[in-house]
């Protein structure tokens, strides 16, 4: 996808704030992993192994970085100002439409802007159409636990221009958590 790279400054977790919504902390390429127990506890037993996985976003590597076992357990959380920048909502979408097949990104984000245009000369929708099409995503949380089936993504979307009488809304964030449902046993 085409993105505006971030000056991302890998760094711990325990760096910063100690980690309050991941069970393991980040750590930087390629370094050892200084990891917590968390949600979810510690695992069982006198061996632990701490491992990672790595992941390619925007051709940058990224390691999740918590214990592996007969389960996995990782994460990686960063600020908004530190996460990954993936660009702008109309560049998003091209680039999803190209790598599914179903239009051509350019043309698809070209329809899409001219869509947004048109907005802008709907009374009161230029502030919000401009916002749309400025806005870039930003990607702050990954994290998988198969030991209870639990995945995370967070995202974060900067935004410019969005203000009424004074307050200006900035950025805004939201975390997807899916845990399944878990059945009750039928008893023995």
């Amino acid at each position: 996808m085409p993105a505006k790279r971030s000056s991302t400054k890998e760094t711990t977790t325990a760096s910063r704030k100690p980690a309050t919504r991941s069970s393991v902390a980040a750590a930087p390429m390629g370094a050892a992993a200084p990891l917590t127990a968390g949600e979810g506890g510690a695992p069982e037993g006198p061996l632990v192994t701490k491992g990672f996985i790595r992941v390619t976003i925007n051709e940058e590597p990224y390691e999740l970085w918590g214990t592996v076992g007969d389960h996995l357990r990782v994460s990686w959380h960063k600020p908004f100002e530190d996460a990954i920048d993936l660009g702008t909502i109309p560049e998003m979408v091209s680039a999803v439409a190209d790598a599914i097949g179903v239009a051509d990104g350019a043309s698809f984000k070209a329809e899409l802007e001219a869509k947004l245009d048109a907005l802008e000369n709907i009374g009161g929708l230029k502030p919000v159409a401009h916002a749309l099409k400025t806005a870039t995503v930003r990607i702050t949380d990954l994290g998988i636990d198969t030991q209870v089936g639990k995945y995370e993504f967070g995202f974060g979307v900067k935004l410019s221009g969005v203000a009424y009488k004074g307050v200006s809304l900035d950025a805004f964030g939201l975390l997807f958590t899916y845990t399944p449902e878990r059945k009750p046993e039928p008893p023995a």
